[in-house]
């Protein structure tokens, strides 16, 4: 089942998870962000 959905990007399941996965992307990537800047400063 995984692998058809990695071959066959048009399902009508995917729109969603991408926008999930772009959304965690851009959570985690502020959260880096939040840390490095923190990290800089105690430095």
């Amino acid at each position: 089942m995984r692998r058809e959905r990695l071959i066959r990007p048009t399902t009508p399941s995917n729109p969603i998870d991408c926008s999930e996965r772009v959304g965690l992307i851009s959570v985690a990537h502020q959260a880096m962000l939040r840390l490095s800047s923190v990290l800089n400063g105690a430095l």
